[in-house]
């Protein structure tokens, strides 16, 4: 089958909705785990026994849950909960086995956390939330080593005005949970969106069930994520991202082909015209249903849109601009670089005489912000070929001297076998790099012989059709993998070195 043909199947699904394809998150698996069937009961049972099932299946040799490597607080996160929820049911003495090499894991790596490059969402308020309940529970853990953190996550609650502790119009819904026993039951459907979920997290969706069981919406929408998949018990670590997953794709499809026949224009139009639909004042989301809106998806939304054809209104870029940089959300404690590339990328749409000082502006904040080897990392990704590759395809015509220092830091980390990889090879960050080099090498620049051939011919040797298991290189609460925003990445690159002759 061509490269072409499963474009347009895959455009195909993404126009019917298909989203149940995901990977599964042993934390927020570990929430749903925890629901009982009759919360004042004693012997009551699993509301969903087969998120338990799931979560005593898929413990790591090293005693933790998570992500396939240690990246620490992701592993500490998924582990902690996956304890809490062990010790709540107190069943056969092989949970007890397991409860303890889940100890061991955090008294081992207890500070570690340190040593990831960005922290995952929430972690300074949802950790410590976790270490209270440990405690309470009576579980040894080097509480000392994490003081620090329960420092921090008291100060930052006392700034935060309770009324927004609950608002679904702020991005701290998404860490509900954070909350622990504190909150207030009566307050929590506020947080709730019209899919039931609280934002699109089915941890903090099961924290308002947990505390509210009588929570039809919330009950459905866990219910959903359990049905129709093959996931064995498991949840996602967010869920829906069908505008994540549209926009990502239609934009790497028109940085790979830019010159769009018509049969790829008409392929792509349904999914244009729903994220048009989808739009409001505040721009867009990764989730339609979700109310907050962002610089970072509104960035992909407005390029995409505007290469068919689309004219849009440039506020609803501009309405995110900051003196120095442009704010990815409200109470944003350090800005996103990829969100401030794509809006880059977007402003490539807008009038010339507008967007000209916003362009020396994001080119300022891109020179202050990458690192000393000339690339750049994200705290939405833990790799830096994801933001280093998107920067090259929204910054190679603004500004190439920015980018020159990033394509020869490319060029030089190739992996024997064709590939890059920050860990280890993937197909995802590959794709980055291949898509990158691409562009760059369109627009005149010399890209050494053999680099593409041998990117492409890794891509190609790697992808199937029915593959979607993508290691987790994405930073939610905790690692996560948008497994249909990187398969279309991979569809999208492969296109462009077809097309290239590679």
């Amino acid at each position: 089958m061509s490269v072409m043909t499963h474009i347009y199947k895959f455009l195909q699904q993404l126009e019917a909705d298909e989203r149940k394809i995901f990977q599964v998150s042993a934390y927020d698996t570990a929430w749903l785990a925890a629901l009982r069937d009759s919360p004042n009961c004693a012997d009551a049972r699993p509301l969903f026994p087969q998120s338990l099932e799931w979560l005593t299946e898929h413990q790591h040799a090293d005693g933790s849950w998570g992500a396939p490597w240690p990246y620490y607080h992701d592993r500490l996160l998924s582990t902690l909960r996956a304890v809490l929820t062990l010790h709540s049911w107190r069943r056969p003495p092989a949970d007890r086995q397991q409860i303890d090499s889940g100890l061991g894991y955090i008294w081992r790596n207890a500070g570690r956390q340190q040593s990831d490059p960005w922290e995952t969402v929430g972690f300074e308020l949802i950790f410590p939330t976790l270490l209270e309940q440990a405690e309470q529970a009576g579980l040894a853990l080097p509480y000392a080593a994490f003081a620090g953190l329960q420092t921090l996550r008291h100060a930052k609650l006392e700034l935060i005005p309770a009324h927004l502790a609950y608002s679904r119009h702020t991005s701290l819904a998404m860490s509900l949970e954070m909350l622990g026993a504190s909150c207030d039951p009566h307050r929590l459907r506020e947080a709730q969106e019209a899919t039931g979920g609280v934002s699109f997290s089915p941890a903090a969706t099961a924290y308002v069930l947990q505390h509210d069981p009588d929570n039809a919406p919330a009950y459905l929408y866990l219910l959903e994520l359990l049905q129709g998949g093959d996931n064995d018990g498991g949840v996602p670590a967010a869920y829906p991202l069908e505008v994540f997953d549209d926009s990502w794709t239609l934009r790497h499809l028109q940085h790979a082909v830019p010159d769009l026949d018509a049969g790829l224009l008409g392929a792509m139009e349904p999914l244009a015209h729903r994220l048009q639909m989808g739009s409001t004042l505040g721009g867009w989301n990764a989730s339609a249903y979700a109310t907050v809106k962002e610089s970072d998806t509104t960035g992909v939304c407005f390029a995409a849109l505007s290469h068919l054809g689309y004219h849009l209104d440039p506020e609803l870029l501009y309405q995110y601009e900051e003196a120095e940089h442009f704010r990815c959300h409200a109470f944003e404690r350090n800005p996103s670089i990829s969100a401030n590339i794509h809006v880059l990328d977007a402003l490539h749409y807008c009038d010339p005489l507008e967007s000209r000082p916003r362009v020396t502006k994001l080119i300022r904040f891109l020179q202050n912000t990458r690192t000393p080897g000339g690339y750049w990392f994200d705290k939405w990704h833990v790799s830096p070929y994801y933001s280093t590759g998107h920067a090259v395809l929204a910054a190679h015509d603004f500004a190439p001297d920015l980018v020159d220092p990033a394509i020869q830091w490319m060029i030089n980390t190739q992996w024997a076998d064709g590939s890059w990889g920050w860990f280890a090879p993937t197909l995802e960050e590959t794709a980055y790099v291949v898509l990158a080099m691409l562009v760059w090498q369109r627009d005149g620049h010399a890209v050494p012989d053999g680099l593409l051939e041998r990117g492409a011919a890794y891509l190609r040797r790697g992808f199937s059709a029915t593959r979607w298991d993508y290691p987790p290189l994405w930073i939610g609460k905790t690692l996560y993998t948008p497994v249909q925003v990187v398969h279309g990445l991979i569809l999208a690159t492969l296109l462009g070195c077809e097309i290239a002759g590679y």
